[in-house]
């Protein structure tokens, strides 16, 4: 039996396993750390999204207003003669 070349395929083997434990250690790293940024990028997104419904609110108040208002008027548009 060639011993050799049984060791060698057991060292060849096992390095390449511990590559593929590391490279995988390495990627779940990465991921981790890009989720936890989308997550702050989500946060913000929120914040401004609802700070904007409250402007947006505010803004569609002030217009229905503003067309109830032309709707209590009489004149005569010019498009509708």
């Amino acid at each position: 039996m060639q011993w050799e070349q049984i060791i060698a395929a057991s060292v060849t083997g096992l390095l390449a396993f511990g590559g593929v434990i590391w490279q995988s250690r390495k990627t779940r790293r990465i991921n981790t750390g890009e989720h936890s940024e989308t997550a702050v990028k989500l946060d913000r997104i929120e914040q401004k999204v609802d700070s904007t419904a409250e402007r947006v609110e505010t803004v569609s108040d002030r217009l229905d207003d503003h067309v109830v208002l032309h709707g209590m008027t009489s004149r005569k548009q010019w498009w509708r003669k």
